[in-house]
């Protein structure tokens, strides 16, 4: 094959690569946010090929890494309505300790079988394609350190000062599905994540929480349990016989009950948690709003509700924060 051949080759397994998750997110156009969409997986590729000099090899590492994240927005969709987004991170490591919880959405085996079939393939180009250039790990190091510490700078002021203004200039909306659309699904990533991040210091300070102190023999407590697999199941089926949570039932009638609305849909645990828990909207948590734990809970704004959670709410408080009052156990 000629060197013109392989990089052709690799182009196109580059470019479907970056325009597999751009289907999935039905994104469309070529402008200023589809160059940002394209960055990182561009940068993917030019390190493949410094390092291994192959640029079929290259273009396969692309085609892998955006086929993996179009598997997995579209499962996202599926599963909780919504596309990836940039709060996903902290939850990544946990697909690796905790993949029992995780790969059953997607399914286990198609999983295991893409993976073992992608690192075969990887060895494979690796010793059937001829280097078109003279591997240079050393270059390859060099270009990871220096993108490393303009995400460095980019992450802190003045810098982040400067980029998130110029990030709004693509004029994201906030909603996930027409942002991933317009933008692209890698864009919104990086476009919703800058913004967070530069608002975040603003949020905590209007939010941080005061605490009217702890008054035990005058609170009345208030015990939250959160039952993610359990509903009432006589509200859909009314032929379920009405004895069948005779325990529920007698719970209801000794105190009070009712529907409590919460930002949250499927396996969101963690914003209904800290809306009931904070009783702080939507509005006032930005970007934030879609995990406040990822970073935002993390610092003075909800640091006392972090250690009630943390502690299993052994301690009896009571939070204010934007005129609302929430009493946990």
């Amino acid at each position: 094959m000629s060197g013109f051949a392989q990089v052709a080759a690799g182009l196109v397994l580059a470019v479907s690569g970056w325009l597999a998750p751009r289907r999935v997110a039905g994104a469309r156009g070529f402008g200023a946010a589809a160059l940002l969409d394209a960055a990182p997986l561009t940068f993917v590729a030019l390190v493949s090929f410094v390092v291994s000099g192959r640029p079929i090899y290259a273009g396969a590492v692309v085609f892998a890494l955006g086929a993996c994240f179009a598997f997995a927005d579209r499962t996202v969709r599926d599963t909780l309505r919504e596309p990836v987004l940039f709060t996903a991170l902290s939850e990544l490591p946990q697909i690796f300790t905790h993949p029992h919880l995780y790969l059953p959405f997607a399914g286990t085996g198609l999983i295991l079988g893409g993976v073992g079939l992608a690192l075969l393939a990887a060895l494979g180009l690796l010793v059937a394609e001829p280097a078109l250039t003279s591997p240079h790990a050393v270059a390859a190091l060099l270009l990871l350190a220096m993108v490393a510490g303009v995400l460095c700078l980019i992450g802190r002021e003045p810098w982040l000062g400067r980029v998130a203004p110029a990030l709004r200039r693509l004029r994201p909306s906030g909603d996930p599905f027409a942002d991933a659309a317009r933008l692209g699904p890698v864009a919104i990533l990086i476009v919703h994540g800058i913004i967070a991040r530069a608002e975040r210091a603003a949020r905590r300070a209007r939010l941080a929480p005061a605490i009217a102190g702890t008054r035990l023999a005058a609170a009345r407590p208030v015990i939250l349990v959160q039952c993610e697999s359990f509903f009432d199941v006589r509200r859909v089926l009314p032929a379920v016989p009405g004895g069948l949570l005779a325990g529920y039932d007698a719970c209801r009638r000794g105190g009070s009950f009712g529907r409590l609305e919460v930002p949250a849909w499927g396996a969101n645990a963690p914003r209904a948690e800290f809306a009931v828990l904070a009783g702080i909207g939507d509005a006032a948590l930005g970007y934030d709003r879609f995990n406040p734990y990822h970073a935002l809970a993390r610092a003075p704004i909800a640091s006392h509700v972090w250690r009630l959670r943390e502690t299993g709410y052994r301690r009896s408080a009571c939070i204010r924060s934007t005129g609302a009052s929430t009493a946990a156990t």
